[in-house]
Order: C-alpha cells, then structure tokens, then sequence
C-alpha cells in the first residue's frame, strides 16, 4: 500500500485553477496574492519560488499584525513545502507555530484547524513519529467533524491517511479499522470521489489478506 497516496489537503489542492501566476513579478504584492502564487508554484513542484512567496506572505502578515488564519495558512503552506523537501523537522515546527495561531485565535476556523493537524501528521510522518502522527489525525478528524457541515472527502482523505500511516507501522488490524470507517462514509455519501473510493477498496483488499480476513 502506498501510504502518500491521500496526503493531499484542501489546503493546497484549493489553488488548483486560479487565474493567479506563480511569478513573483506582480508590483506590491499582497499577502493573499503572494500565498495564492506560492501555492500554485508548489503543486507545479517549484519549491524554490514556493518557499520564497510564501515566506514573502508570512514576512508581510506579521509586519502588519495581520493575520490568524491568514497566518496560519501560509505557516502550513511553507510547512509543507519543507516537508516536500525532506527538511521534516522545519516542516513541524512552521505547522505547530501555525496551529497554535489557530488556537490563539477567537474564531473556531474548523476546516483550517483540521487541515493544519493534518499537515502536521504528514510531517510527523515524514519524522517516522507514527505514533504522533496518528494523534495528530485524530485531532483533524476532530476539527472536521465540529464544522457545521464537515466535508466527507475530507473525512475520507483523514480516515484513509490515518490507515496509511497504521499500515507503514504494521499494524494492519488498526489500519482495515480506519479504512472501514471510510468505507462508512462512502457509502452514506455516494459523491465521495470516485477515486478515493476505488484507492479505499484497493486498499482494504490489500489489509484483507494481509490479516487473513474475508471481506464481507
């Protein structure tokens, strides 16, 4: 099972198809458009340009005073770029600062709380901390699940990161639970992606004979 398969988060796949160009060339550019850019110029894989537009953005929010989510977001931003990099330890430090913004702050953000603990749990797994990184899915889970309407791709992507990570540790019993959950999901709501549904039923296949089990 390839475990980085569901690591993607809203945060960085929400830039996917904005009219905004990654060049840093615009005049004055604002924090927004500096993390738009910088965001599109990571999933081109250009972390160079990515690192330096989004430190523009953090640099720019926290001379102004500006910031909370706005913050937080460029921090997991940057945070997963390092991440990207193998600069793991750099990665968990800009995401716990950037969650911590998040709990300083006297709005709930439960879609941004969720996908920040869950960028977390991807640097932790970059670290090998499994154990942290379980945790810190569990904490997304728990973010998402207090949105007024969580979103199930989301719950989903969680679920499933979560049976990755149990699975790189060999502990396949805790993984197939997890992917059941997910398939839980799936099937109370049928617009689940269609190919995380079709990863999720590859995946548990895998966990079934991995534990001797018969799929139900």
């Amino acid at each position: 099972m390839h475990k980085r398969v569901l690591w993607c988060t809203g945060i960085f796949c929400a830039a996917l198809g904005l009219p905004i160009s990654s060049s840093a060339a615009d005049s004055n550019p604002n924090p927004d458009q500096l993390y738009r850019a910088a965001t599109t110029a990571s999933l081109n894989g250009d972390y160079t340009q990515a690192d330096e537009l989004y430190g523009s953005a953090i640099h720019n929010l926290e001379a102004t005073g500006d910031g909370d989510v706005r913050l937080a977001r460029s921090l997991v931003g940057l945070g997963g770029v390092r991440e990207a990099q193998g600069r793991c330890s750099q990665a968990t430090d800009l995401i716990l600062r950037a969650i911590r913004v998040l709990e300083a702050s006297d709005q709930p953000h439960p879609f941004m709380r969720s996908e920040s603990w869950q960028a977390l749990a991807k640097a932790y797994d970059c670290l090998g901390t499994y154990s942290k990184a379980t945790d810190a899915l569990r904490h997304a889970f728990d973010s998402e699940q207090s949105a007024p309407a969580p979103r199930p791709d989301r719950l989903v992507e969680i679920l499933s990161s979560q049976g990755a990570v149990y699975n790189s540790e060999g502990k396949f019993a805790e993984a197939r639970v997890s992917l059941e959950s997910v398939r839980s999901i799936v099937d109370r709501h049928p617009n689940v992606s269609a190919t995380e549904t079709a990863l999720l039923l590859n995946n548990l296949g895998l966990l079934y004979r991995m534990t001797g089990s018969t799929q139900e």
